[in-house]
């Protein structure tokens, strides 16, 4: 048994949390950053001060990106879900 040091629960599965959560985090940015790159402010012709920003793709580029990505979240949080729940699953039957 590993001492506490007057720590009434386990830290390591805190950082461990904490580390998984900030590689999803960077992961998403990395996929979201093309869209960053790519994004220009434009201004409405009829009002003055009103600006919005747009992303010029070619048509078939568009769809590869969001069939890309959006597989990529999905099949990376089943994963990580699969993971963690298996993880607790593994921890309940050895008590």
């Amino acid at each position: 048994m590993r001492p506490s040091y007057g720590i009434p629960f386990d830290c390591g599965l805190y950082f461990q949390g904490f580390w998984v959560s900030f590689l999803l985090a960077l992961l998403g940015v990395v996929m979201v950053s093309p869209v960053f790159v790519k994004a220009e402010l434009k201004s409405f012709k009829y009002l003055e001060h009103t600006y919005y920003c747009e992303v010029e793709w070619p048509e078939e580029k568009r769809v590869h990106y969001t069939l890309i990505t959006s597989a990529a979240h999905y099949f990376l949080t089943l994963v990580v879900v699969i993971v963690l729940y298996t993880n607790i699953y593994l921890r309940l039957r050895s008590r």
